[in-house]
């Protein structure tokens, strides 16, 4: 009689140790390991669990962002989100910035430019720029003035990508930029006294891409194409000549009505988006 009841015991112990075995959840994470446990609790970020060969039976905590799935023993399955991209994962990278157009300055003109992040994908800029204050600019008889611009940024890879680009800095990347400006210029030619005169509005795209470097300091290459229009007068009265038709507002310079635009600009970063007064500002 005791050899049925020890053999039916012995069966019932095994059978109930390798359910125990068997009956593993499973986490697989986005790394591509996997952990098999016993899940204790299942939170809105954490996962808590217990590995199932550890004697101790200690808990482990796991953030749900690191899980690509979590798969229970009795079958239910959950396929992680991606996680959506925040603002407080860019608390600590400044904001603003301000550049000098190194290229500008070599032709003869002074451009600054004040940059701000509108979201993580876009900003804005606008630039002021002081014609014929540069090198050699008597040399070059680069023409006196003044001229200002607005410009509209957007990361490409934004475009390409939507919610799932996560750029390495707020304001970093490639970017198309939508720009518009003025300007006003008088020029008095080298070989005459006589005086020329331009007051022209300009609008296009400029592509580019800048670099964030140390959270310090922003390098900023463009390049681009525009169209232009206005008044263009000598003394003689408004020149109605084609090829007299010619702007040279610092890195906007064409004929024609056409022109490029080119610049390399370096600049100074400040403002985190996690100071108080900057997050006051978005609300």
């Amino acid at each position: 009689m005791k050899k049925p009841i020890i053999a039916i015991s012995t069966f019932l112990f095994l059978l109930f140790f390798s359910t125990n075995i068997l009956a593993q959840d499973l986490i697989l994470l986005k790394n591509g390991d996997k952990i098999s446990c016993n899940i204790k609790e299942l939170g809105e970020t954490e996962i808590k669990y217990v590995e199932v060969e550890d004697p101790s039976q200690i808990v482990f905590t796991l953030n749900r962002g690191q899980v690509r799935e979590i798969k229970f023993s009795y079958g239910k399955v959950i396929k992680e989100k991606e996680e959506a991209l925040s603002d407080s994962y860019f608390y600590d990278d400044n904001r603003s910035n301000i550049k000098l157009n190194f290229f500008s300055l070599l032709t003869g003109a002074t451009s600054l430019t004040y940059e701000r992040s509108i979201n993580l994908y876009s900003s804005w800029e606008t630039s002021f720029k002081i014609l014929g204050l540069g090198v050699n600019a008597e040399e070059n008889n680069v023409p006196d003035g003044i001229a200002f611009d607005l410009g509209y940024k957007i990361k490409l890879k934004s475009i390409t990508k939507g919610d799932k680009y996560r750029p390495d800095h707020l304001l970093a990347g490639g970017y198309l930029r939508l720009r518009a400006g003025y300007g006003y210029s008088k020029e008095t030619y080298s070989w005459s006294t006589e005086e020329r005169t331009v007051s022209a509005l300009h609008g296009g795209i400029d592509i580019g891409k800048q670099w964030i470097l140390q959270n310090r300091i922003a390098l900023d290459i463009f390049g681009g194409l525009h169209v232009f229009g206005g008044s263009f007068k000598n003394q003689n009265g408004t020149i109605d000549r084609p090829s007299y038709e010619e702007i040279l507002f610092a890195d906007t310079f064409g004929s024609d009505n056409v022109a490029a635009s080119f610049g390399v600009r370096i600049g100074i970063m400040f403002e985190k988006l996690g100071d108080p007064k900057a997050v006051k500002t978005r609300r």
